[in-house]
This record gives structure tokens, C-alpha cells and sequence, in this order.
């Protein structure tokens, strides 16, 4: 991208937008403009006047550099004149920003109401306030900067000679970072400068402020005579222009990233098109066709001569995942690998999926859970990519039906263990810690009739001995992307695999049933008994229903369905008064793990 062309692009919008608010609100713009750089002004008053009250008080007479204005019979009058001065300029700071505020926000309607009949995006109005507030204060800071700078040259035309070539120096430098990689996978260096840029800036006003407070020390270093006063002024002065250059550019850059979001608030003739979330166009960048080819080959060749490998799109059923299915183009394969494979890429944002999985699997081997085996892992700029066994290299689609009574038979047979369920429990919360009264008074806002309330007072009153049987109730390794969508065939035809377990759960047998009827689920739960000895002699089918209706009650509250969940409770109460005998005691759990 060629830098140059691109900034002068955006100052060649950002004036032709600017003059829209002009034409729209010309006083308000000017006013808003005026009392930003005005309270930069009294800003600014507010710190000198202090430091000249504290000079004045502290001295046994009148400084020479005051003596200029002041007496010495009108010494303490200017100190209170001073001080009072000060206060008046802070508050006239606190005056100044409402007002700005205040008047950004009725423009920024008006205008937004001008450009459009109907609303273009959610909370519109506090964007266009947002948006209206940035151009003008991106002049405000620039007016500022410029009489600053002009006062500073007056004054001490070594400090701004400095600055000057400070600000050469660091333009061009942050250029040539800017110009060099590419944008989707950039270096070290350009990562920060372009992801990380208040940092950035802020490393920058730094170096400038310190090397400016030298320029100023440096006559006093070198035995000279200078005026403290102007000294204190001009430092204090470098402060406040380079920290309003600083949040100028901020909010420019701002302006810059929400262009499209301003073009259609401010111009008739835009419209807000759907764009692409960066993310994905990170994902078409890094993974084409011919990269992600080249990526999965070297990753998974260890060093060996390999073929490339045939990676196609896939659509993904993973939630901000994206999967890849890699065909492997070796008569005899590398290191026994099998000739389909799938790629999961996560981007940072669900990159603790592919931990946690790692972290279950530290606890029980793959095979055990019907897990693919880990073929290769890389990385990929901030991308964390996986390849796995793919098995047939096609999902059990319609076969889905055969084969769900055998996967959760064999799933509800593997116990997790003890040291699991401590190091789950460690940041995860159980289905029956999370069912505790504070959960439930979400559904006191849909509470609208005395039928309502009665349904929600009989469940709380027999929610203490439904999480007692909840807590009872053996655990599991729930895994709710186990569907037709993520289960294959073994290459051989003999069993299946589960491809992801990225949002596994440890939750109570029960949560999620096959599609089978009340005898097929006890004969299921017969078969699992011969695996499983910590599965008490009370727990049955209803036991599987009542655990079923928990967790779709939870899932309802969740979603803020409250009167579909109040019309659940009843039923949830009933099938626990259907049930007889006695529940585990809470010591249970760690007895179910021996």
C-alpha cells in the first residue's frame, strides 16, 4: 500500500466531510471547535498558574523574573489573583468539554436525521455524537498545535528546531515499518506500530518530551543565564502540544478504521454496505488455496519427502472455526498417515478451544474418546491451526441415526476420574452449582400472573433435593459438537471418530439423549452398568429425563425464554415427585471416582 497516497487520501476526505458539517451546522461546528481548543487553552493556564503561585509564595521576594509586573507591595495580591485564576481555569476547562459535548451531540443527530430516513445501524445517534466530536476536536488539537508551536518558536526556537527534526525523523521511520511486510501477516515491528499503535504513540511523545526537556536544560547545564519562567512555560507548553498531536492522530486513525460507518452517516448518496470481517479476510489471505496447501504439506512431511497434499474448503458447523479437508497424495503415506485429514483453524478469539481440548486429552487418551489422533500443529501469524484424522473423509450425514446409540453408550461408559473433575471444576461450575436461586431469580421480570408465581415458588421448593439427585448423578464427557456434521467413519469402516473436542464439558449422564424410546434407553443404560460400576442402583430412565429437562430448563433461562421455562418447571417438579427412594449423599461424587 502506498502510504503516502493513502494519507493524503484520508485528509482529502476528512476535509470534504468536515465542510459537510460546516454547511449543516455552521455555528455549532465553530463552536465546538472554538471551546475544544479553548479548554486546551485553559488546560493548559491551569497547570502554569499553580507552578507560578507556588514560584511567587516560595520566594523571600519578588523573582526577577516577575518583577517585570510585579511589585513588591503587590506580592500576595497577585498570588491570590493567581490562584484564583487557576481554579476559574479549571472549571472553565469542565465547562468548556460539557458544552462540546452537549452541542456535538444535537448536531450529530441533526445531521444524521438530514442523511437518512431510516436508522442505518444500532445506537446510531451515539455514533454519529462520537463521530461529529472526533472532527472537531481533530481541529481543535491541530489549531492548538499550531499556535503552540508558533509561541514555542517565539520563545525557544531551539526546542521547535528540535521537535521538527524529531518529527522528520519518526515520520519517516514509521513509514519505512508501515511500508515493509504485509498487512495480514505482519513482522514484530510493524505488528506493534500498526495493531498497537497508541502504544506506539505514546513511546514516540515520550522520546520527544524528554529530548525537549533537555534542549531546555541544556543552557542552564552549560553554566548560561536563562528565564526560569519562559523555561517552565515552554516545557509545560511541549507537554501539551505533543499530547494534543498525539490524541489528533488517534482519533484520525479512529476516523479512518469507521470511514464507511461516516461516509453513510454523513452523505446522502452512501449507503452501509456489509463488510467482511477482518478476520475472515485475514483467513482468505493466509489460507488460499495454494498456502494452505503448502502450510499443511510442510507441517505434516516432518522433513520427509511428501507430495502436496489437495486442502479444500469446507463448510464448518464449529462456531468461528474454520475446517479444511486435506486429501493426502501419497501412494505409501509419510509416517503411516492417513489419506484424509481435516484442518482446524482457530483464530485468538476461540484459540482456548484447542487448549482445552489438549487439556482433556492429557487426562484421557484420544482413542479413548473416539478422538481423531493429532496428525500436526502449527501456527500461522495469530492463527493456531490443527490437523487431524479424518478417517472416510466424508461426515456419517444420513448413517447419523445407526450410530448415535452406540456413541453415547460408549461416552456415558468412560468414566472422567477424579483428577478430571477436580482440575474441570477448578474453573467450571457443575450442572447443579448452576442451578442455585440466584440463576432463577432472572425469571422474576416474566413473573405476570399469580399462576406464574406459583409455578416458580413450587420449583424453588424443590430445587434443594433436585440438585442433591443432579450432584448424584455420574458425569460424563459431554461433548455438544458431536453430531452427523463432526462424526466420521474410521478409514477401515470399523467405528467412528468425533472430530472436535474443543467445547467439551463434564456435565451429568442425561443432558443430551439419542433418539430412542424409554426401553431402548434402559437397555442402553444396562450396557453402559457393566462399565461403569459408580452408576447407583436409583438411577434409571426417568433419572435420564428429569436430568434432560434440567438442562434444557437451563438452556431456556439462559436464552431468556422465561415463560417457556416456567411452563417447563411443572413438569421438571412432577417427574421428581414421581421418583422414589433415596439419592447418593454429596460425598457421593468423590466416591463415584474411586
Amino acid at each position: 500500500m502506498n502510504l503516502m497516497k493513502a494519507n493524503q487520501s484520508f485528509w482529502v476526505w476528512f476535509w470534504k466531510a468536515f465542510q459537510v458539517l460546516l454547511r449543516n451546522r455552521p455555528l455549532t461546528t465553530l463552536a465546538v471547535v472554538a471551546f475544544t481548543a479553548i479548554g486546551r487553552v485553559t488546560s493548559f493556564l491551569a497547570m502554569v498558574l499553580p507552578l507560578k503561585v507556588i514560584l511567587l509564595a516560595g520566594s523571600s521576594g519578588v523573582p526577577r523574573y516577575f518583577a517585570f509586573f510585579i511589585s513588591p507591595e503587590e506580592k500576595w495580591n497577585w498570588i491570590i489573583y493567581l490562584a484564583v485564576g487557576a481554579v476559574l481555569c479549571y472549571v472553565l476547562t469542565r465547562v468548556l468539554d460539557a458544552l462540546s459535548d452537549r452541542m456535538a451531540t444535537s448536531a450529530g443527530i441533526d445531521i444524521l436525521e438530514k442523511a437518512n430516513e431510516l436508522a442505518v445501524f444500532s445506537n446510531q445517534e451515539a455514533v454519529a455524537r462520537e463521530f461529529y466530536s472526533r472532527f472537531c476536536k481533530v481541529v481543535a488539537w491541530l489549531l492548538f498545535s499550531f499556535a503552540v508551536s508558533a509561541l514555542l518558536l517565539f520563545v525557544y526556537p531551539e526546542v521547535m528546531a528540535f521537535l521538527f527534526a524529531m518529527f522528520t525523523l519518526q515520520i519517516l521511520f514509521s513509514l519505512w515499518v508501515l511500508s515493509g511486510s504485509d498487512d495480514i501477516n505482519p513482522g514484530a515491528l510493524k505488528s506493534w506500530v500498526q495493531n498497537k499503535y497508541q502504544g506506539y504513540l505514546s513511546t514516540l511523545q515520550s522520546i520527544n518530551f524528554l529530548g525537549g526537556f533537555f534542549v531546555i536544560l541544556l543552557p542552564y547545564l552549560r553554566g548560561m543565564d536563562g528565564n526560569i519562567l519562559i523555561s517552565i512555560v515552554a516545557f509545560l507548553a511541549v507537554r501539551q502540544m505533543l499530547s494534543a498531536l498525539s490524541d489528533m492522530v488517534i482519533a484520525s486513525v479512529r476516523l479512518n478504521k469507521s470511514r464507511q460507518r461516516v461516509n453513510a452517516i454523513l452523505f446522502r448518496e452512501h449507503r452501509l454496505e456489509d463488510q467482511q470481517k477482518k478476520t475472515h479476510v485475514e483467513i482468505n489471505d493466509l489460507f488460499s488455496k495454494e498456502k494452505r496447501s503448502r502450510l499443511v504439506t510442510e507441517a505434516i512431511a516432518e522433513g520427509e519427502v511428501l507430495s502436496p497434499v489437495d486442502a479444500c474448503w469446507q463448510d464448518s458447523t464449529i462456531p468461528s472455526v474454520t475446517t479444511f479437508v486435506i486429501k493426502v497424495n501419497q501412494s505409501a503415506p509419510v509416517n503411516e498417515l492417513s489419506q484424509w485429514c481435516q484442518m482446524h483453524v482457530y483464530s485468538y478469539k476461540v484459540a482456548y478451544q484447542l487448549e482445552n481440548e489438549e487439556r482433556l486429552f492429557n487426562y484421557l487418551p484420544r482413542a479413548r474418546l473416539w478422538a481423531p489422533e493429532l496428525v500436526a500443529r502449527f501456527r500461522e501469524s495469530h492463527f493456531q491451526c490443527q490437523v487431524v484424522e479424518y478417517g472416510s473423509g466424508q461426515p456419517v450425514g444420513g448413517d447419523w441415526k445407526n450410530i448415535e446409540p452406540s456413541l453415547y453408550e460408549h461416552l456415558w461408559s468412560i468414566t472422567p476420574g477424579v483428577e478430571l473433575l477436580h482440575a474441570y471444576n477448578a474453573s467450571q461450575l457443575l450442572m447443579h452449582q448452576r442451578l442455585n436461586t440466584k440463576f432463577f431469580d432472572r425469571i422474576d421480570i416474566a413473573l405476570d400472573t399469580d399462576e406464574d408465581s406459583a409455578r416458580k415458588d413450587e420449583f424453588m421448593a424443590a430445587l434443594p433435593r433436585l440438585t442433591e439427585l443432579v450432584e448424584a448423578v455420574p458425569l460424563y464427557v459431554y461433548n455438544p459438537m458431536a453430531n452427523a456434521a463432526n462424526v466420521v467413519k474410521k478409514a477401515d469402516g470399523k467405528g467412528v471418530l468425533i472430530t472436535t473436542w474443543g467445547k467439551w464439558k463434564l456435565e451429568p449422564i442425561g443432558v443430551q439423549l439419542p433418539s430412542l424410546d424409554g426401553d431402548e434407553l434402559s437397555w442402553m443404560l444396562l450396557q453402559v452398568r457393566k462399565h461403569r460400576h459408580d452408576i447407583p442402583g436409583w438411577f434409571g430412565v426417568n433419572e435420564l429425563y428429569l436430568v434432560n429437562g434440567c438442562r434444557r430448563l437451563e438452556s431456556l433461562v439462559q436464552k431468556n425464554q422465561f415463560k417457556k421455562a416456567l411452563e417447563l418447571m411443572p413438569e421438571i417438579v412432577d417427574k421428581l415427585k414421581g421418583l422414589g427412594g433415596d439419592v447418593s449423599s454429596p460425598t457421593a461424587r468423590d466416591l463415584n471416582f474411586r
